[in-house]
């Protein structure tokens, strides 16, 4: 198992979502990245994931984190990052 700090920009119309949608919107780019993330191991198992700081609605980032973990310690950062990439929606960048 191996940690991840995902270091993100969120700016345009991103700047309306509110802290609560883009924890919900950073779980489904989890699942569509197909990467191994690890789920907690409750009755109702769900991504382990956690934000540095919630920041306000109708503000941008240029420097927002994102940590999480994954069971695969194979993968390299370079394949974690472009599966993410790939999976993040316009306004938010890698």
């Amino acid at each position: 198992m191996r940690n991840v700090r995902f270091i993100y920009r969120k700016t345009g119309r991103a700047k309306y979502i509110s802290h609560l949608d883009l924890n919900r919107l950073m779980i489904r780019v989890l699942k569509r990245s197909g990467l191994p993330v690890w789920f907690t191991e409750g009755y109702n198992p769900h991504a382990f994931i956690t934000f540095a700081l919630p920041l306000s609605l109708g503000f941008e980032s240029r420097f927002d984190v994102m940590d999480f973990r994954v069971t695969d310690d194979k993968l390299t950062d370079q394949e974690i990052l472009s599966a993410l990439k790939s999976a993040l929606p316009p306004d938010i960048v890698a």
